[in-house]
């Protein structure tokens, strides 16, 4: 059996031990307490922080891609000029090329075609080759 000495002993030792986890609890919901909101705050600013960032990365995407589409119908322009300048080129020299001899020999050519078996051929109403040859001479 304990003497009474031990057990004032193990009482002052019970207390002690009750104090220290009672001290530590405190502190514990007391620095959680303190330091909760600071906490909060930091959470706050770094979402804040992460949502600016993907704001700024969605509008520098945005705006690349509309630079690039206003590259794309720049060069489309571009093979659209280029490609109707060829074409007013190409019918400029027809147009000073074009002779009534070469208009009659596109029609006996036609009819070359019409023999082989073609389908289809397209003549003027009333044609009459006098008219090709004097179209060109203004008569």
């Amino acid at each position: 059996m304990a003497t009474s000495e031990e057990t004032a002993r193990y009482i002052k030792l019970g207390k002690r031990i009750t104090l220290g986890v009672g001290l530590f609890l405190v502190l514990s919901i007391g620095g959680c307490a303190v330091g909760k909101p600071q906490y909060n705050l930091y959470k706050a600013s770094t979402q804040k922080r992460v949502a600016i960032a993907d704001a700024k990365a969605r509008s520098d995407a945005a705006q690349y891609e509309a630079s690039r589409q206003v590259e794309i119908a720049t060069a489309n322009a571009n093979a659209a000029r280029i490609k109707a300048q060829g074409v007013a080129d190409a019918n400029a020299t027809i147009a000073k090329t074009l002779t009534p001899e070469y208009i009659q020999w596109l029609y006996v050519d036609q009819l070359d075609a019409v023999a082989a078996g073609a389908k289809v051929i397209y003549l003027p109403q009333a044609f009459d080759p006098e008219m090709v040859v004097s179209a060109g001479t203004g008569e």
